[in-house]
């Protein structure tokens, strides 16, 4: 697999929201209940910033197959040294390995940044984003039960931290 990383700009937010938006409305992936306007979605993620970089994933023909994020764990000062994985890969390039891949990015972006703990809190009823993560070393440190409802349906909540030192 030939893949590229390339910061996250503004030309693509639309593309990258899009992306996010395909995930809010048909999966369970986040539990936000109405995909974010481009303004609330900007609030989520950053661009151009040197501790919490935001990242589109290029294939061989650069094209966008996907968007990776390191977003703060809380605005607190206090957490500064931990930040939240996000990974979003376009539905037809899932399971192929770009979401390893990019796990592998992100943490490698976090330890320049000098970030010492990385969560990722996925949803309880997606395997294959424990699968990831518990392969990749992460811990499961919490699991929330029925603490969402999305689609009349009552969601856990499961987040995993990986120690980066």
């Amino acid at each position: 697999m030939e893949i590229r990383y390339q910061p996250l700009v503004s030309d693509q937010l639309e593309e990258v929201k899009s992306i996010f938006d395909h995930y809010t409305r048909q999966t369970t992936a986040n539990l936000l209940v109405e995909p974010p306007t481009m303004k609330e979605f900007q609030q989520l993620i950053y661009l151009d910033h040197p501790v919490y970089p935001a990242l589109t994933l290029l294939d061989k023909e650069e094209k966008v197959v996907g968007f990776c994020a390191l977003v703060p764990f809380q605005k607190s000062l206090a957490y500064r040294h931990t930040a939240e994985a996000w990974i979003y890969i376009k539905p037809e390039y899932c399971s192929k390995g770009y979401g390893k891949h990019a796990l592998v990015e992100l943490e490698h972006q976090a330890r320049k940044a000098g970030l010492l703990n990385l969560l990722s809190t996925v949803t309880g009823n997606t395997p294959a984003a424990f699968q990831l993560f518990e392969q990749a070393g992460y811990k499961q440190i919490a699991w929330f039960r029925n603490i969402g409802e999305k689609f009349g349906i009552l969601l856990d909540q499961v987040v995993f931290q990986k120690a980066l030192n």
